[in-house]
């Protein structure tokens, strides 16, 4: 059956179910989500809204304009063909104003959206980022031409005022009464007085932003997306003259876009959809709210209530403003450094992380919604995992091996030993048992270590395997040890630590990340490939139950009941139903940090090492388990159905429901049996 035909076959069963299921709509599930896709025709580059209208500069297909007061069902009302492509749509009173691809700044006359008319155009010369229109002015990020200012008092006849060189790559422009920031390359932020639109005067920089992308001033305050850093930046130009750089927050991919609304700053953020960033207090910039949208986002732009996104295929999207206020996330806090392991033990996490010499961080976490920084401890190499076991931390510390920390007062760690095992190894993983130790300890092998005396560790034995050990897990019971090394997982017979024992072994030809033990089931997360589900009720002959195929990058994981929760490379949080071994399915997803390099689950919240992002909090309790409900509104209903037709039409795996890594009549059926068993 050819794509075409298939997804008419979807639609017909899928509006078929919707005729019949009522009792599938549900208050439980509540979040942000998309609550209406619809296609414009090309790629939607820009968009732009008034009160009743909505304006997308869509690509080859020039402008279209929609009718939006009501928003649950968008009306097309006009289109004009324009030259080239339209990237940068910006609408004033009864005019448009396009950046086209090739030919510049174009002014359109929309007083009647059925009948759009072209007034004036003006040749840049340059490839047009941003404008911003100000009464007769209109100001425009030239691309490497620098800042352009345009009078367009006679929109049939616009002119150049003035073109001021402010470096190359200039991005964007932002007005705000008399000042205008302009970002670019290097050096970055530069504030203008523009009391007179003709002669603009530079009044200050902010020369470390290098590759400064989109930007928005709101008030005395101006927010900046780093191109290269995947970072936004606060700027206090409350002093014009002195932009100050007040606050900062790691991102998960580059921004695309910016909005403010009372005091939410929302960035789109291409593949990993929308956040909406708290901006009350700029100087802490903290995470209000993650919406995944099932496509590249580029623009952004709000009208009655509704966030309106342009985006690569899925054309225009639109996300309830209400809605946002939700987030899985709780608390997260910006540890200094690079956070790459976690434990949890009472009201206390513990970090480890690339930071100098401080290594390894104690946070208290006793109101998860506000973590706070208790101490830290230096440890000298790079600290890549931590293992918390009664009041005592054990630290996998690269070149220097096993760091063994008293951790009875949390607010004054105190390091016991620092532990080299023999051979020329860099510790990547710790797990202990009782009181043995098993290190990862790369070209080293597996190190097993008598830590009952935690103040003075025993080497007890070594298992060698040719190539660097990158992992290791522990059984339950403490009997069997799997280790990764060269493509193969390895299971070792430690139920008699001074005598391990290769029993069993699986080959996979992939590099390991992280294992999970869960009874008889190894967990295997698999760098670029997915997560492997082998049977190793028999260990000497371990086997394939299943595979997830992931478009991401796993990292790490952990076991919850009937939910696997998985981390990965780019901040991406998915949790799985594995009730059935042999087919598990995606429950959940979302964006949470930089990085999701570690993670530990304590009472329904999962607490990740984000990198640079630091310590996050996310809450993934039962409410988040209805992915029949795709846009997350609480309803089952013809939005879920545009959803799921966009993704699958697309070829977005996240339209592969059973993780097989292909979209076929399977992923269909799953979604149906979702879809008829309703939400909790």
């Amino acid at each position: 059956m050819n794509t075409a035909n298939l997804r008419t076959t979807i639609i017909f069963t899928l509006c078929s179910l919707l005729c019949i299921t009522a009792r599938a709509d549900s208050l439980a599930c509540q979040g942000a989500g998309v609550t209406l896709v619809w296609p414009t025709g090309n790629i939607s580059w820009g968009v732009d809204a008034t009160d009743d209208h909505l304006f997308v500069a869509d690509g080859i297909d020039g402008l279209q304009i929609f009718d939006i007061r009501d928003p649950s069902e968008p009306i097309m009302v006009g289109s004009i063909d324009l030259p080239t492509s339209s990237r940068v749509i910006r609408v004033v009173g009864t005019k448009a104003y396009v950046a086209d691809l090739y030919l510049g700044l174009l002014i359109l006359d929309v007083t009647d959206p059925s009948n759009v008319m072209l007034l004036g155009q003006l040749d840049t010369n340059d490839t047009i980022r941003d404008i911003e229109i100000i009464g007769t002015t209109a100001y425009i990020a030239n691309g490497d031409s620098g800042l352009m200012v345009v009078d367009i008092a006679d929109p049939s006849a616009p002119s150049v005022a003035c073109v001021i060189d402010v470096g190359v790559g200039t991005s964007d422009v932002a007005v705000s009464g008399s000042i205008a920031c302009v970002t670019n390359r290097s050096p970055g932020l530069t504030v203008f007085d523009v009391s007179d639109p003709r002669n603009p005067v530079e009044l200050g920089t902010a020369h470390p932003v290098i590759s400064s992308g989109d930007l928005i001033i709101d008030g005395t305050v101006a927010f900046v997306a780093h191109e290269v850093l995947n970072e936004l930046y606060s700027f206090d130009i409350s002093d014009p003259a002195n932009p100050v750089q007040i606050g900062t927050l790691v991102l998960p991919h580059r921004a695309e876009d910016l909005l403010v609304i009372d005091g939410t700053l929302f960035v789109a953020l291409g593949e990993v959809g929308v956040w909406g960033i708290d901006i009350n207090d700029p100087a802490q910039l903290a995470i209000r709210s993650t919406t995944l949208v099932p496509d590249t986002v580029f623009d952004l732009a709000f009208s009655s209530g509704q966030v309106f996104v342009a985006s690569r295929t899925g054309g225009v999207q639109s996300i309830d403003i209400l809605s946002m206020d939700s987030t899985p996330i709780i608390g997260s806090l910006d540890t200094p450094g690079s956070a790459q392991g976690v434990a949890v033990a009472g009201s206390f996490a513990y970090v480890a992380s690339h930071f100098g010499q401080i290594g390894l961080q104690i946070i208290d976490v006793s109101d998860e919604t506000q973590p706070v920084l208790l101490s830290s401890l230096a440890t000298v190499y790079l600290s890549l995992d931590v293992c918390v076991i009664g009041s005592t931390a054990f630290i996998a510390n690269d070149y220097n091996g096993l760091w063994i920390v008293d951790i009875q007062d949390p607010r004054f760690p105190q390091t016991l030993v620092v532990y080299d095992p023999p051979g020329f190894g860099n510790a990547k993983q710790v797990r202990v048992y009782g009181t043995v130790a098993y290190i990862a300890d790369g070209n080293a092998g597996l190190q097993i270590i008598d830590v009952s005396d935690q103040a003075v560790p025993v080497f007890i034995a070594n298992v060698s395997t040719g190539s660097a050990v990158l992992a290791v897990a522990l059984s339950e019971d403490g009997a069997l040890a799997a280790i990764s090394s060269a493509g193969t997982v390895q299971l070792i017979d430690v139920s008699d630590p001074s005598i391990p024992t290769l029993i069993g072994s699986y080959q996979h030809g992939g590099s390991v990340e992280n294992m999970v033990f869960e009874g008889s089931t190894l967990m295997v997360t698999i760098s670029d490939y997915g997560v492997l589900i082998l049977d190793v009720a028999i260990p000497e002959s371990p086997s394939l139950i299943s595979t997830i195929l992931t478009d991401y990058d796993p990292v790490d994981m952990v076991i919850d009941g009937e939910r696997l929760v998985v981390t990965g490379s780019a901040g991406e949080i998915k949790l799985y139903n594995i009730t059935d071994l042999s087919s598990p399915f995606l429950l959940e997803q979302n964006v949470v940090a930089e990085k999701g390099n570690g993670i530990v689950l304590v009472d329904n919240r999962v607490y990740v090492a984000g990198g640079e992002t630091g310590l996050v909090i996310v809450d993934v309790g039962p409410c988040g388990g209805c992915l029949a409900d795709i846009n997350a509104d609480g309803l089952l209903d013809f939005f879920d159905l545009q959803v799921f037709l966009n993704w699958f039409a697309s070829g977005n795996l996240q339209a592969d429901l059973v993780a097989d890594g292909v979209l076929d009549f399977f992923d269909i059926q799953a979604y149906l049996n979702l879809y008829s068993a309703g939400c909790p």
